[in-house]
């Protein structure tokens, strides 16, 4: 598959998710709902953090909270100190940076959210909770498809959180 075989696709599987939406989004609403929390951290680089970018304004409307988006080498060396909910973000769970973030979280005992698409990489052995956001698998990369799919998912996630 080609780049633009990706576009023309991006469609179809945002449309699935979108069917599933409330299904989709379930175990990060419930993990926002059972806290109280005052801010939303996005920790993510490259292309994840491109797509956490793109959703990030319209999350602090929905959620009526201050949204940051980080990159895991921010979010540990400083911007680490106010406590909010931190969601550690890898389309391809192998990111090195995203998980000595998520390793920072838990030596600091904080909740070490992941959301990726590919819960079986070496990211699942370094977060307390893995989401995945509804990607499936790509032949070519998590840049494809990934980045169009988790501005969604993290669209939905604020509709129903």
């Amino acid at each position: 598959m080609k780049m633009l075989d990706y576009v023309q696709l991006a469609h179809v599987r945002m449309g699935e998710n979108l069917e599933r939406s409330s299904e989709l989004v379930a175990q990060l609403v419930d993990i926002f709902q059972s806290g109280s929390f005052d801010a939303l951290r996005i920790v993510a680089s490259g292309s994840s953090r491109h797509a956490a970018d793109c959703a990030r304004d319209y999350l602090q409307d929905a959620l009526q909270m201050q949204v940051s988006v980080v990159t895991p080498e921010a979010f540990v060396d400083f911007e680490h100190a106010y406590p909010q909910l931190n969601i550690a973000v890898s389309q391809s769970g192998y990111s090195t940076n995203t998980i000595a973030a998520l390793d920072y979280m838990r030596a600091h005992d904080m909740a070490a959210v992941a959301l990726t698409a590919n819960v079986e990489a070496p990211i699942k052995e370094h977060a307390d909770i893995v989401l995945d956001y509804g990607v499936g698998v790509e032949s070519v990369d998590f840049v494809t498809l990934g980045v169009e799919v988790l501005v969604e998912y993290l669209v939905l996630f604020g509709i129903y959180g």
